[in-house]
């Protein structure tokens, strides 16, 4: 059978005219060829063709009937089916969370979704309808409409109706109009506006914490020397006096027994100068006072260092709430912070004359205050600090962060500064 064939038998008029031309020829040349053989007399040969005729009139109606009324039933199953899959659509058209839109080629919407309209800020899809998308046709839209690729998929910006811009994913598919109808665009919209602007903070940080990572080293490296040199230009010249004055003494001794005495003193007042020195340092390295007596004393301890270095600024130290020890991260985290606190307020902020801690212990963290009346400076987020070689207050952010907590440093020129710093605890 022929293609065109196949085609013919599935239109109902083809069948019909088929099954009347197969029966009909069937019974005119099957039935006359009976009756001759059978009836030898023309009187009843002719009543019996009447009957034949009405027989066969009775049949074909009674086939045609059936004929129709399965085309019927068949036509009646197609629209039922084609509702039901138009009803499904809309569903998905009108409650999908991305937006979906028909256009035409030259991008004058034809329909759209709530989903599509919220997301260019129109209350309905009806307000799309007839409007001109602003911009020109892509050439991914261009190569639906050519066939190529079937469903492309690509990144554009549309302009909202305020103005504003989304960041949108679009799928496009072309599709003919009917058997004979324009192509119009089909397309489904996935705002990525969100998704673009954390995969863009995601990278800043990264790019912040390499960059955090690099200025750490080198200020690790930095703070190597200056260790080094702090005990080679003080401590180590210290203990090179100290021998050689011990040895001048030991000479004494044998020769002016009496004059020892003055000797011993200044060798014991430098001896406790040295110890003074190394106490400082090892201090500043790892605090003894922290390990025994808490945050507390710790805080105090930073307090007074402050005083001795800025002689002519006033200190205060106060404690709210219920004090008790802490985890040793939290102890230690705050003590390092507050640390570096004072020793930008001793660096920027020299001209202060009134610096205050402040220690309270809340019911699930812990929070601490800097304050100065020194210069104040305008505040930079941690990414701008790090990328200037500013490493104190990004590293204070970042030791709170690492143990869930944060920093906030407010500060305007010519009103001194804030470093407040809240971090959750675990009682020890």
């Amino acid at each position: 059978m022929t293609d065109l064939a196949k085609r013919l038998m599935h239109l109902p008029a083809a069948r019909i005219s088929l099954i009347y031309f197969v029966i009909a020829g069937s019974w005119v040349f099957l039935s006359d060829q009976v009756l001759s053989a059978l009836v030898q007399d023309h009187a009843t040969f002719i009543k019996l063709a009447s009957i034949k005729g009405v027989l066969f009139v009775v049949l074909m109606s009674a086939l045609l009937y059936l004929e129709r009324l399965s085309a019927d039933r068949a036509s009646q199953h197609a629209s039922d089916a084609m509702r039901q899959a138009e009803g499904k659509y809309r569903t998905i058209f009108e409650t999908a969370p991305i937006g979906i839109f028909r256009a035409t080629p030259d991008g004058q919407y034809l329909d759209a979704s709530p989903s599509f309209a919220r997301m260019l800020g129109y209350t309905s899809g009806q307000e799309l309808v007839g409007t001109l998308d602003t911009s020109p046709p892509t050439v991914h839209v261009q190569g639906a409409l050519q066939g190529q690729n079937g469903l492309t998929s690509y990144e554009r910006l549309y302009q909202r109706k305020d103005g504003q811009l989304v960041n949108a994913r679009v799928s496009v598919v072309a599709r003919g109009d009917g058997q004979d109808g324009p192509m119009i665009i089909e397309g489904f919209v996935e705002d990525i506006t969100e998704r673009t602007a954390l995969d863009h903070k995601v990278s800043e940080q990264q790019e912040a914490l390499h960059e955090y990572a690099h200025q750490l080293l080198r200020s690790q490296e930095d703070e190597r020397r200056r260790l080094s040199r702090e005990l080679h230009d003080d401590p180590l010249q210290d203990l090179v006096a100290l021998s050689q004055r011990v040895e001048l003494t030991r000479g004494a001794l044998e020769r002016q027994p009496d004059s020892v005495r003055g000797r011993l003193e200044e060798l014991q007042h430098m001896a406790r100068d040295l110890i003074t020195k190394l106490r400082r340092i090892s201090n500043d390295l790892r605090p003894s006072v922290l390990e025994d007596l808490g945050i507390v004393a710790a805080v105090q301890y930073i307090g007074d260092e402050l005083a001795h270095q800025m002689p002519s600024c006033t200190v205060q130290c106060d404690v709210n709430g219920n004090e008790h020890r802490l985890d040793p991260d939290v102890e230690l985290t705050t003590f390092r912070i507050l640390q570096q606190a004072a020793y930008n307020v001793r660096m920027h902020a020299s001209d202060s004359t009134h610096v205050r801690f402040t220690l309270s212990f809340d019911e699930d963290f812990l929070s601490a205050y800097i304050q100065d009346d020194g210069p104040g400076f305008t505040v930079a987020d941690s990414q701008e600090l790090l990328r200037h070689g500013h490493l104190g207050i990004a590293g204070m952010q970042e030791r709170a962060l690492l143990i869930g907590g944060a920093v906030n440093v407010a500060s305007l020129p010519g009103a001194g500064t804030t470093v407040h710093l809240r971090i959750p605890y675990h009682d020890k």
